[in-house]
């Protein structure tokens, strides 16, 4: 007689053909074989044998699948796939409000961004309470820079003869035009714009009635 390995209960044929595996010790595959104390990656130790892990997985601790079929119990996901924040479950696309990082690890998105692409601040839309920078897409933003207002989607530049504003609001054209919804007017020493008496705007020429004054920009 000869001594079964050392993770055999009992054997047949040969020392490692196990029967029944110890404790702590699993089939490799099947009801009888090589048992092992660990299982090789891309598969998790089930009941009595290791089990190839789902969908998604590249390392997992159980079989658990979503109603998609991708795994819910991973630890890694192999490369076309994507771990959620926060969670052990393997997407083929991070959900809305994550974006890809290294390791294919979702990141979650800014703050400001409820949905977001390539970076975490490259928002598509942006959280309530938030707009953009400029344009339809990129940073968001709660507040606007001094010389931009928001237009309630993105934050704009005020019109040309405003340093500061709030919105945008042109009249007249030529020497009568006049720059609205300004709260202080630009001067730059060669193109300066006077503060319109008695309302929010700038001109580059006081209208009829007012003359310039050194204090009026």
């Amino acid at each position: 007689c000869s001594l079964c390995d050392i993770s055999c209960s009992t054997c047949t044929s040969s020392s490692t053909n196990c029967v029944i595996c110890k404790t702590g010790y699993i089939f490799v595959s099947g009801a009888s074989g090589v048992c092992i104390n660990s299982c090789p990656a891309g598969q998790y130790m089930g009941a009595s044998v290791c089990t190839a892990c789902p969908t998604g997985c590249e390392t997992c601790f159980g079989g658990g699948v979503d109603s998609n079929g991708n795994g819910i119990q991973c630890l890694i996901c192999n490369s076309t796939y994507y771990l959620a924040v926060g969670s052990t479950r393997c997407l083929s696309s991070c959900p809305d409000g994550q974006v890809a990082g290294i390791d294919n690890n979702c990141l979650a998105c800014a703050y400001s961004c409820t949905k977001c692409t390539s970076s975490v601040t490259n928002c598509v839309t942006c959280s309530t309470g938030f707009i953009f920078v400029s344009g339809i897409s990129g940073p968001c933003t709660s507040l606007c820079s001094p010389g931009q207002y928001s237009n309630g989607s993105a934050c704009t530049l005020c019109d040309i003869g405003c340093s500061l504003c709030y919105g945008s609001a042109p009249t007249g054209s030529g020497a009568t035009l006049v720059y609205t919804m300004c709260t202080s007017c630009k001067s730059d020493g060669s193109n300066n714009y006077y503060k319109v008496i008695g309302a929010d705007a700038c001109a580059a020429t006081c209208p009829a009635g007012q003359y310039v004054s050194s204090v009026a920009y």
